[in-house]
């Protein structure tokens, strides 16, 4: 099932190069802009749909365990993907100024 997976993930990834270089091509900004929306959209549902299954499991696990009230629980998992979107953050930081670099 991972290798089918990968397999999906490596047709679409291909798929959107083909994609960007015709836009490139055509220089077309809104073109590019639309395709990359895309992506990110689609990058940023993965994760929020990784970070929940995450959250869950630890949630689960702390339960079973009954070591920490749920006030101590979301104190976790929120320090522990604030560090995941500071880097994300980050990444769109430079992305932008990039953008605004090339555009200007």
């Amino acid at each position: 099932m991972k290798q089918l997976n990968i397999f999906v993930v490596v047709v679409v990834f291909s798929i959107y190069i083909m994609l960007v270089i015709m836009a490139m091509s055509f220089c077309q900004v809104w073109y590019m802009t639309v395709l990359l929306g895309c992506v990110f959209a689609c990058v940023f549902l993965a994760f929020i749909k990784h970070c929940g299954n995450r959250y869950y499991r630890l949630v689960k696990k702390l339960h079973s365990h009954n070591h920490l009230s749920k006030k101590c629980i979301i104190n976790i998992s929120i320090h522990e993907y604030e560090k995941k979107f500071t880097i994300l953050h980050i990444i769109s930081k430079v992305l932008s100024t990039f953008s605004d670099l090339k555009m200007g």
